[in-house]
């Protein structure tokens, strides 16, 4: 009888940890964001515990974030490929890459009349804010329009 209780209260406890743990695990409204550093570990879970599994090395990477855990995020990069970051290596600039194809242009203003300048696939961007066809984008000093389905991630 002893034993029956003790392992009811130890059943008992288990459970309203995990229920504790998973509560805290925040469901955020997917966003995008992108890496914050040169160099940002990406882990199996959200803790220092967690084997890395890879290493973003590109700066403005776009990653969509979805999910929070106490100070790291849940992130899916364009390949579709799932880890956790820590928040503070996290910045929620949204950025973009070129697809792939041709060079893609930026324009001056949305009629698309003045170029400004080319973009190879590949190139990193910062989203502005896009509209049903193009996104006002960010390159260094320079800012433009160019055609949104051309961008492989960071746009809605």
């Amino acid at each position: 009888m002893k034993k029956t209780i003790q392992n009811l209260l130890l059943t008992s406890l288990l459970l309203t940890t995990s229920h504790a743990i998973a509560q805290e695990v925040d469901e955020m409204d997917i966003m995008y964001g992108s890496i914050r550093k040169s160099e940002a570990n990406v882990r199996s879970g959200p803790g220092t515990q967690y084997p890395i599994l890879w290493i973003y090395k590109k700066f403005g990477y776009p990653v969509e974030i979805i999910r929070k855990y106490q100070s790291w995020y849940q992130v899916r990069d364009i390949e579709g490929e799932m880890g956790w970051v820590y928040k503070s290596l996290i910045s929620k600039r949204r950025t973009t890459l070129v697809g792939e194809g041709k060079p893609l242009v930026m324009y001056k203003q949305p009629d698309a009349t003045e170029p400004l300048i080319k973009f190879a696939p590949g190139v990193i961007l910062a989203v502005d804010h896009c509209t049903p066809h193009l996104c006002k984008i960010v390159y260094g000093n320079l800012s433009g329009w160019v055609v949104k389905k051309r961008l492989e991630m960071g746009v809605y």
